[in-house]
């Protein structure tokens, strides 16, 4: 039998016995992510962001404003 790291296993043993997240409504799933996201810190790499206008569409009346918003991590 495989083990985990102690700090993996704490968190697989917190779900002993919890609802399982399909059997939710999805707003109750959403809760439940939405706290366990805010239950830790992390910190974020640094990165770049820029939005930008495509004019690659054929029928440029149809296509209204297109955007485009790109998030990368810059490098180390």
């Amino acid at each position: 039998m495989s083990q985990l790291e102690p700090t993996t296993q704490a968190f697989i043993d917190s779900l002993a016995g919890a609802t399982p997240i399909y059997t939710l409504s999805p707003e109750a799933a959403r809760n439940v992510l939405a706290g366990a996201q805010k239950s830790g810190s992390v910190k974020l790499a640094p990165a770049r962001s820029e939005d930008r206008v495509l004019n690659g569409h054929p029928d440029p009346a149809a296509a209204g404003e297109p955007t485009d918003h790109r998030r990368r991590e810059d490098e180390p």
